[in-house]
């Protein structure tokens, strides 16, 4: 007697759409999450689902709850699915990492297994963590269908153990987009076989991975704080540049009263996006004082246009959170007008209307039960 196991990949996060490190940070997910995750549970609506796991993270747990409301099951979290931990780089951006650490940096893009990242879990022991999740749940459910949410790096890494393999194979197993599901069977004596990996049949072209940047500092931003006037020459010549590709959204004297008025609540509150030596845009957010105090407005984004609608948008806006939500904020709010980086912003992430502030809307950036400093 077989239980059958499907491990799925959670769907689309914040670290995936921002390109940040979100192993055991637990940040939030995107609309576009949402719609995989929905996606996923018809994918199983003929299979006789048996039990349900996922790892504790945000971003699992909002993957299992369509499958769950569907089947009438409940969603047994397991530790055991957590993601590894990439240690001192938890939460930050991928080419901040690979700026300021050019010895580690490389080794992590070219062999990852063989990583010496601070504090990062050894991927042998994320290994031997995924498969004892397996038996476990295999344990639980004898003759069962289990469906278990985890993460990339723990399923490859899992993955590369049960295919007999070293853990160096590890660079041969692609990860899956988003909710993509591997298939095991596990006999009666814990005999694992795999069935097939990463299969994202289930999701229509338009819920498949776009944009996807890599993980090089040289298709990943960085950003700058600006500091004026040292960068009065950096600065000016970004604006022109906004002012020439898009002057219907920007004026040079309304970028410089955000850019001053950003600067005089906090330092980090104007910066620059940049791709290696290359300044590429201009971001202003703020503490408006006429909305409620756990609320942060970015208030201006230009993106040149040779970036925007790759992905860029998106890391400039995982910025914005990151920078707000270590402020306190629990909100990012941006005005709904159509500037073409707010209406990406309002289609791509989870933002509803502002209660109170008509022309205002408003995403949440804490997960439930986590809120304020923790973010620090």
């Amino acid at each position: 007697m077989k239980t059958t196991v499907y491990m799925v990949r959670h769907c689309e996060s914040e670290g995936n759409a921002c390109r940040r490190s979100h192993a055991q940070f637990d940040g939030i997910v995107t609309r576009k999450g949402l719609l995989q995750s929905d996606a996923l549970a018809k994918r199983f609506a003929d299979v006789p689902v048996t039990a349900i796991y996922s790892s504790d993270a945000y971003r699992s747990r909002m993957t299992a709850e369509p499958l769950a409301a569907a089947k009438g099951l409940p969603v047994q979290l397991r530790m055991l699915l957590r993601e590894y931990t990439i240690g001192a780089w938890e939460g930050v951006g991928i080419a901040r990492s690979a700026r300021q650490n050019p010895d580690l940096y490389p080794t992590w893009i070219t062999t990852p297994y063989a990583h010496n990242i601070p504090g990062a879990d050894p991927f042998s022991v994320v290994a031997e963590r995924g498969c004892e999740a397996i038996q476990r749940m295999a344990k639980e459910n004898p003759g069962g269908v289990v469906v278990a949410i985890t993460h990339s790096c723990t399923l490859n890494c899992t993955l590369t153990r049960l295919l007999g393999q070293p853990i160096s194979y590890y660079t041969q197993i692609k990860s899956g987009d988003n909710t993509a599901v591997t298939k095991l069977e596990v006999d009666e004596k814990g005999n694992v076989e795999v069935i097939y990996i990463n299969d994202d049949s289930h999701l229509p072209p338009e819920l498949l991975r776009k944009n996807y940047t890599g993980r090089g500092p040289e298709t990943n931003f960085d950003f700058e704080y600006i500091s004026l006037p040292q960068d009065d020459a950096r600065y000016a010549q970004t604006v022109e540049q906004a002012v020439q590709q898009l002057p219907a959204w920007n004026d040079a004297s309304d970028i410089r009263a955000k850019v001053e008025e950003s600067l005089s609540q906090n330092s980090d509150y104007a910066f620059f996006p940049v791709l290696l030596d290359r300044t590429c845009g201009i971001v202003t957010v703020k503490k408006n004082a006429e909305m409620p105090a756990d609320c942060g407005q970015l208030t201006g984004m230009f993106i040149p246009d040779d970036l925007r609608n790759k992905g860029y948008t998106e890391q400039a806006f995982g910025e914005v959170i990151d920078v707000l939500r270590r402020r306190g904020c629990r909100y990012v709010v941006l005005e709904n007008k159509d500037d073409p980086h707010f209406r990406l912003l309002i289609d791509r992430f989870i933002f509803e209307p502002m209660p109170g502030y008509d022309g205002f809307m408003r995403m949440r950036v804490t997960v439930p039960g986590v809120e304020g400093p923790i973010y620090g």
